[in-house]
């Protein structure tokens, strides 16, 4: 249940923790663009496209964005496209995924038993 919990809202976990303060817009945008970032580079931009749609309105819901912002989302042609609309919404996110990225550092694969783990679940 926390799991599915926190699926567009990684927050949850800070909640459930009892540390209830909700993450800025700019955290929200930085960690979903690092989120399709990655979806980007483990499936392709093409699949990752259609995929990605529903994560819009489940990272940005919560009244974090209007309703109007989440489905411009949807509609836009391509994946850069929705990167500097996202970053346009909350200027202060680019900063954010850059520290963030660093701090993450450069991972090809993550492996447990030698099989490779999916950020997406889809295998």
């Amino acid at each position: 249940m926390i799991g599915r919990a926190a699926q567009g809202n990684p927050w949850v976990l800070r909640e459930i923790r009892g540390f209830a303060a909700e993450p800025s817009r700019e955290e929200v945008v930085a960690e979903l663009v690092l989120f399709i970032r990655e979806t980007v580079r483990e499936l392709g931009e093409r699949r990752a496209a259609g995929f990605l749609k529903k994560f819009y309105a489940w990272y940005l819901g919560h009244g974090r964005f209007p309703k109007p912002f989440k489905q411009e989302l949807v509609m836009l042609d391509s994946i850069a496209e929705v990167e500097r609309r996202l970053l346009a919404a909350a200027p202060g996110a680019a900063d954010l995924v850059e520290q963030l990225s660093a701090e993450l550092g450069t991972v090809d694969e993550l492996l447990v038993d030698s099989l490779p783990i999916s950020i997406y679940g889809g295998g």
